[in-house]
């Protein structure tokens, strides 16, 4: 969830992202894009931004994922797609909290097979969440420890961390804000045969603070004393 941080990202932001997108698709790599609460609208007469990436697919959508498929998952609905013997099963941010535990409701599992959990939520109990973010939903440890997922993906927040032994928020892949000066970024690889969860780091941009006094400084030489600063 939150592939862009706006429901109207600029053209150039969206066309980056897609591209990107693409270059997983042509090398024959299934996605499944979720939607979280930053990139869907309140008003459903703007229309999804992921809606484009439909017009992009080749092939008809379909709940058996084939190589080289995208699949957005955005309409606010409980949808279940099967990769072999893998089945995900998805719930993108939805209108509210009702809306989204009605979703939730909807999930089986199928015995037999791995069964993955995609959700963009926050969970109760994290500290995280603690004040709780507007139009944000909440996953709670009742949901989570009784569904028998071999492993939950969430989204939605920033930061990597184990929720559960099963249960991971991979975070972003770059730094957001100042209070993310400290963490390292990457994503997850999930083996579901061994049942292991490794953390892959990857080198973004640094973010550093640096104070400086720009009393009686015009613009250009505030900011030419903060390229000073920060060398």
């Amino acid at each position: 969830g939150d592939l862009f941080d706006s429901p109207r990202p600029l053209n150039r932001m969206t066309e980056f992202a897609y591209a990107e997108l693409l270059r997983l698709t042509h090398a024959d790599i299934p996605v499944i894009v979720l939607a979280g609460n930053h990139e869907t609208p309140k008003q459903k007469t703007i229309g999804h931004v992921f809606a484009l990436l439909e017009t992009l697919q080749e092939q008809p959508r379909s709940s058996e994922i084939k190589k080289g498929t995208m699949i957005p998952v955005y309409t606010g609905t409980y949808e279940q797609f099967t990769y072999g013997d893998i089945v995900f099963h998805c719930v993108p941010h939805c209108e509210d909290q009702e809306h989204f535990e009605t979703e939730l409701q909807k999930i089986s599992v199928h015995p037999g097979k791995k069964n993955i959990g995609l959700f963009h939520a926050g969970v109760r109990g994290v500290k995280e969440f603690r004040e709780a973010e507007f139009n944000e939903q909440l996953l709670s440890d009742t949901f989570l420890n009784t569904v028998p997922f071999d492993y939950c993906a969430l989204g939605h927040l920033h930061r990597m961390i184990e929720v559960q032994k099963n249960v991971w928020y991979a975070g972003s892949t770059e730094r957001l804000s100042f209070g993310e000066a400290s963490q390292k970024k990457g994503f997850l690889m999930i083996d579901t045969e061994k049942n292991t969860v490794t953390p892959q780091y990857i080198p973004t941009r640094v973010m550093t603070e640096a104070s400086i006094d720009a009393a009686g400084l015009a613009a250009h030489e505030a900011y030419t004393a903060i390229e000073q600063k920060i060398g």
